[in-house]
């Protein structure tokens, strides 16, 4: 599984906000980022695979959005 970088969410952050994030905080934040990540992914994966197709296509994570009402 690829990982989020700490410098990329710091640089995020550093862009929509003043404020720093502790350590622990920052990890927190990452570990729920990537498990959604692996959520979507296997769900478009998943719509992929039932309408016999071997591409996910952007339509499958915007199935995963509405379907889980995110």
């Amino acid at each position: 599984m690829a990982n989020i970088s700490k410098d990329v969410l710091k640089e995020i952050i550093a862009k929509n906000s003043s404020l720093i994030l502790e350590e622990k905080a920052m990890d927190a934040i990452l570990e729920i980022l990537q498990n959604k990540a692996v959520e979507i992914a296997a769900f478009a994966v998943g719509a992929a695979e039932r309408k016999k197709r071997s591409t996910v296509l952007k339509e499958d994570i915007e199935e995963y959005i509405l379907t889980s009402g995110e």
